[in-house]
């Protein structure tokens, strides 16, 4: 249930679960209809006879909406016409599925934030759409739908807002079951960023000669900190324009409110002692922010934007000259997902 997978996630990660939802079947079509569709690369025609797939012609790039999109992230034995016959394109059923479910959600992430952007008024339809038919907890409501979708603001145009990763495991048989089993050296650095601790690099120190490996402490990056901004500027709207601005850089977005002590003079970056790193992160995107350490936080960095805010903006250390730029072309795969 809920609560077990809940506290599952907490254990294991020392992760704050603020909500719970829970997306079934028919919501799952209704969200993709509610966006207009998702574009799937497929440069065959694609079936499957368990779920109900089928892609015929024309095909590569196909938008498939409510109940196509639920046969496709359900396909777990996909097949594709190749040669002049069918053939089963699922090397790996469950691992293989879960892969296209993660491009398929990342995908609908983009084109829904990408409406919803060059389009205001199609935000609130889709809230009023979607929310009845989701199975959530009781504190989940309106204000809560609006800082997840701005959390997924970093979708826009391929951003790093939201990163998809599946743990690495090692195949195994144990009493006669195909099981698997985590591989723990290479899941080692990812379950550490989750758990909100620093990512080890271990590369091979070439310069020890003797083969061993070197940890570098690598810093958080944008989509690990969870950003909540308060307006101490007098100007209406300077939390909601930062916080956005926040979330298009790729940090998560939390919340935005007015602070409790009116109008301050400069502007600042509070943080728990324990997130100094992450706030420095913040910090080097706020020109002119004070660090604050204030143990009260429940986990959030705040920036509190005062009467000397400016804009938000990454201010970067002097480096050598910049590569010039090289022009790249997509693939057909990537055009089609955008």
């Amino acid at each position: 249930g809920p609560q077990n997978v809940v506290d599952t996630l907490q254990k294991n990660f020392n992760l704050t679960v603020n909500h719970y939802l829970e997306v079934n079947f028919e919501t799952f079509g209704d969200l993709v209809n509610a966006i207009g569709g998702v574009p799937v690369y497929s440069p065959y025609p694609m079936r499957d006879s368990f779920t109900g797939l089928n892609i015929g012609f024309p095909f590569a790039c196909n938008v498939l909406e409510g109940g196509q999109a639920l046969a496709y992230v359900r396909s777990r034995h996909p097949e594709e016409y190749r040669n002049g016959r069918w053939q089963d394109v699922s090397g790996i059923p469950d691992i293989d599925r879960i892969a296209r479910q993660q491009e398929f959600v990342k995908t609908l992430g983009r084109v829904a934030m990408n409406r919803a952007l060059d389009d205001p008024t199609i935000a609130p339809d889709l809230a009023d759409q979607v929310l009845p038919k989701l199975t959530a907890d009781e504190g989940f409501d309106r204000a809560a739908f609006d800082a997840l979708a701005r959390a997924l603001l970093g979708l826009r145009g391929g951003g790093s807002g939201v990163e998809f990763a599946t743990l690495p495991t090692d195949g195994a048989v144990r009493e006669r079951q195909d099981v698997l089993l985590v591989d723990d050296a290479e899941a080692g650095p990812m379950l550490e960023r989750l758990r909100g601790n620093l990512v080890v690099d271990p590369t091979p120190d070439t310069t020890a000669g003797d083969g061993s490996g070197t940890t570098t402490p690598v810093g958080p990056r944008p989509s690990d900190v969870q950003v909540s901004v308060r307006n101490g500027s007098g100007k209406t709207g300077a939390a909601g324009n930062a916080l956005q601005e926040l979330s298009n850089a790729g940090f998560v977005a939390g919340t935005a409110a007015n602070d409790n002590r009116g109008v301050v003079d400069r502007t600042e970056v509070r943080y728990r002692s324990s997130d100094a790193a992450k706030a420095e992160l913040v910090a080097s995107y706020v020109a002119g922010a004070d660090l604050v350490v204030d143990d009260t936080l429940s986990g959030d960095v705040v920036v509190v934007v005062g009467k000397n805010f400016t804009a938000i903006a990454k201010v970067d250390a002097p480096a050598g000259d910049a590569p010039a730029p090289t022009e790249t072309t997509l693939s057909p795969e990537a055009a089609c997902t955008g």
